[in-house]
């Protein structure tokens, strides 16, 4: 059984990315810049964002973080997001989702759709040259249909992170898991929804994907879940997958936040491969992250 090792594996590529930013440094007069939106009622995104700024500024990337807060008028946050669209010497937005349970509580009569719209709202401000987490809702449209790398686009880190994973447990596994049973377990945007498409993209046989509610009734025949060979969560609910709902040699890849959706001590003497929290995703989407924000420098100011 492989436990994957997320930072060493963040740390082999944080050595390559030096290297890139050197060359992205000698060809042009571009330092990559971040601009972060935080909100402070997102107290996950806080400190995440501290560690990317952490990992950025030992790159060189400078990584600058402006806080706001929910109860700030929708007008108001926006033109803070316009700020960075703006500012010449911001290469790379992005803007810490929080959930929605937070913004729920401050705004009791609303529905799911509405937070949807508020953050499309934002993130349709971000500049696609600049959008280094895919939260454009044109992006996600581009990967749906497979032109985003044509258009010079990128994936959502999270996304990016999970495919490299996929990827290495390929070749430490030596087998080709693009033929077997597949499950990806929750519709986000950053995650789940972009990982769908690209791998359909990619020619993946056979995916299943499912939200939290669709998953809990695939789980009430634990012998159906048992026939994935791959798993792939990010719901955010705690122990939401536990051991006797996967099968033997299986690959998991846990992307729930903070505590993971996979009950590790019962999942892991089950699995082939398998990523912790912490310690697993989290620290290659940091790198990941950084990656397209040198990736779009490239992209957008080279030989244009």
């Amino acid at each position: 059984m492989i436990i994957f090792n997320g930072k060493q594996f963040a740390e082999q590529k944080e050595r390559l990315l030096v290297d890139k930013i050197s060359s992205l440094q000698k060809e042009t007069s571009i330092k990559p810049s971040v601009g972060c939106l935080v909100f402070l009622e997102d107290q996950g995104g806080l400190v995440y964002s501290q560690e990317k700024k952490q990992v950025a500024n030992r790159l060189g990337i400078e990584y600058e973080i402006v806080q706001t807060t929910l109860r700030q008028p929708l007008n108001e946050i926006k033109a803070l997001v316009r700020a960075f669209a703006e500012n010449d010497q911001i290469t790379g937005i992005i803007i810490q989702k929080p959930w929605r349970r937070n913004w729920k509580e401050l705004q009791p009569d609303s529905k799911a759709e509405d937070f949807r719209t508020w953050w499309h709202s934002l993130t349709s401000l971000i500049p696609q040259s600049k959008d280094i987490d895919g939260l454009h809702p044109d992006t996600l449209q581009s990967i749906k249909v497979g032109n985003w790398q044509e258009k010079k686009l990128v994936l959502p880190a999270t996304c990016r992170a999970v495919l490299a994973i996929l990827s290495e447990a390929k070749e430490q596994l030596n087998i080709e898991i693009s033929q077997q049973k597949t499950l990806i377990v929750g519709r986000s945007e950053l995650l789940g929804t972009p990982l769908f498409y690209e791998l359909q993209n990619q020619k993946w046989q056979n995916i299943e994907f499912v939200g939290q509610k669709e998953f809990q009734t695939l789980a009430s025949s634990t012998s159906q879940l048992h026939d994935f060979k791959t798993i792939v969560s990010s719901t955010g609910i705690h122990n939401l997958i536990s051991g006797d709902m996967v099968g033997r040699h299986c690959l998991v890849i846990d992307a729930g936040f903070p505590q993971g959706d996979v009950d590790f001590e019962t999942v892991s003497p089950l699995a082939d491969f398998i990523t912790p929290v912490p310690n697993g995703v989290g620290p290659v989407t940091v790198i990941s992250l950084l990656e397209n924000a040198v990736e779009l420098c490239y992209n957008f100011n080279l030989n244009h």
